[in-house]
């Protein structure tokens, strides 16, 4: 058997598919006659606003998605920027606290030896007091 002879025979296959599908189903429409051929367009009709509607529905959702992605990840931006921005200026208090720390203790040492020479008393004075330590742990999400 030859390459036309297959073609030839699918073919008929395929036409006698077509033919036995047209004996099974034909005679739905045939009974109904004009009656039913209009309720099969109806219902077809119906079927494609649907879909058509599903469709933009999707559309819309879509769109939507893509928006929020958006958002989201210009909000992941913002989180990043003010993470950093906000323990940078934990680090700058942090440091600014301990250079104010270190200016008060030289004033006191600057009054406690000023007291002892200026009233000429021999008494013992007690030492400044030690320098305030920063209280409680650092903010939570700060980066050092």
């Amino acid at each position: 058997m030859g390459f036309t002879e297959k073609k030839t025979e699918c073919e008929r296959t395929e036409n006698e598919h077509a033919l036995n599908l047209d004996l099974l189903y034909g005679d739905i429409v045939d009974c109904a006659g004009e009656e039913g051929r209009k309720e099969i367009e109806i219902g077809r009709d119906r079927l494609q606003r649907e879909c058509e509607r599903l469709e933009k529905t999707l559309k819309e959702f879509t769109r939507r998605l893509e928006e929020s992605e958006k958002e989201q990840e210009r909000l992941r931006e913002e989180n990043e920027r003010l993470v950093r921005n906000i323990s940078s200026l934990y680090d700058t208090a942090k440091k600014e606290i301990t250079r104010k720390e270190m200016m008060l203790k030289e004033e006191r040492m600057k009054s406690f030896n000023s007291m002892g020479t200026n009233n000429g008393s021999s008494k013992a004075r007690p030492p400044p007091p030690p320098p305030m330590q920063p209280k409680g742990p650092p903010p939570a999400n700060v980066k050092r």
